[in-house]
């Protein structure tokens, strides 16, 4: 690049995203290789602190730019950013390194852009304090923070739960609320991330497949509909901790 790549300190998350689109990412090797030069000039560009001057919705834009391309291609550009110091400048919320144990990876011919930024940014971010962060510095559009968000909250305990006794109802419903069944589309969503991965006979995504199902299903008789809202509630509450306690019989009766 000419000497007027320093104009515009843009240009580093540029190059990270083009450094991240040519990638192999069967070996992980890149196509796209930065020259010595380059380097120099993105070191300079980042000591300069230019890149504080950056504001949230372009930095936003790249990273929407860099995620849709493929599943998976964020994590090249962030790592980009660390080996050229400009991770803390841009984005201290990011972690140096992934959490592996915890890690989402996407169904390649389900998934949707949301669903595959949103992986990205929870591998990356993981924590909700961070992901809230993140979220409202850079402005990130409420529909990525909310799937982000979600991720971070339930995927690990949704994907890992096996209820052991009928008394942990409470759990199982917690975490229900949690995920807001009524958000149709964010449901699917978090749905084809953790569960659809998993084979069918997978205990946790057949324990909550059949609570979400029967929950969707209940209804109030005509006659509980004409009662007043405190016993309206009761009723629902009580409907619901019995189609727990049910779904968890039933697992553990499977289970033995």
């Amino acid at each position: 690049v000419s000497d007027a790549f320093s104009e515009d300190p843009l240009r580093v998350l540029r190059v990270a995203r083009f450094y991240s689109k040519f990638h192999d990412l069967k070996t992980g090797m890149p196509v796209f290789v930065v020259v010595p030069e380059t380097v120099d000039k993105i070191k300079e560009i980042v000591e300069s602190g230019e890149l504080e001057h950056l504001t949230p919705e372009r930095k936003w834009l790249e990273i929407y730019k860099t995620g849709t391309i493929s599943s998976d291609i964020l994590h090249y550009f962030f790592r980009f950013l660390i080996t050229h110091n400009a991770k803390n400048i841009l984005f201290p919320e990011i972690n140096d390194e992934v959490h592996e144990e915890f890690i989402l990876s996407p169904v390649h011919s389900k998934t949707n852009n949301l669903e595959n930024v949103s992986i990205d940014l929870y591998n990356w971010l993981y924590s909700p304090d961070a992901v809230k962060s993140f979220c409202q510095r850079l402005k990130v559009p409420n529909e990525y923070k909310e799937l982000t968000l979600l991720l971070s909250n339930c995927a690990t305990k949704c994907k890992w739960y096996q209820p052991s006794d009928t008394d942990e109802y409470d759990i199982a419903l917690s975490l229900i609320k949690k995920l807001d069944i009524r958000k149709k589309d964010r449901l699917e969503s978090f749905k084809r991330i953790v569960w659809d991965i998993l084979d069918d006979s997978y205990p946790s995504k057949i324990f909550f497949e059949d609570v979400i199902n029967k929950l969707n299903n209940f209804k109030l008789s005509d006659e509980d509909q004409k009662k007043p809202g405190l016993e309206i509630k009761k009723i629902i509450e009580n409907a619901h901790r019995e189609i727990a306690q049910d779904a968890i019989r039933k697992f553990l009766n499977k289970s033995d």
